[in-house]
């Protein structure tokens, strides 16, 4: 195993791409990158997966696993009652809120642990 230097990438500021051409590249790497994440956890956690990417310069959506399983689970989700399909979606509010609430019971959790190693 290579020990080698580690340095680490620089955060990409994450917004418009005005140029096209690196507008279009961005789009290649970062669709393979979410398909790629997709199949992951599709094979890691035993549960489905579809992306659908729409690009205003194909003619054809890129459709993962393939157009057939994407219109199956699609198709299934929609079937589910109402109250049950909203239970499995989240708002990216409330997803920040649900990380949030997860992160405070951590903290809260680590730091009362912390306090009682010190006090004994």
């Amino acid at each position: 195993m290579h020990r080698g230097i580690f340095i680490p990438r620089k955060k990409t500021r994450i917004r418009w791409l005005e140029d096209d051409a690196r507008r279009r590249a961005t789009l290649k790497k970062r669709r393979r990158g979410i398909i790629k994440k997709a199949e992951e956890l599709h094979i890691l956690c035993d549960v489905q997966t579809c992306v659908l990417i729409f690009s205003p310069n194909e003619e054809q959506p890129e459709v993962f696993p393939n157009i057939e399983q994407a219109v199956e689970m699609c198709r299934r989700f929609k079937q589910l009652p109402k109250f049950n399909r909203a239970n499995l979606m989240l708002t990216n509010v409330q997803f920040i809120q649900v990380d949030y609430q997860i992160l405070k019971w951590v903290t809260d959790n680590l730091t009362t642990s912390l306090l009682n190693v010190f006090k004994e």
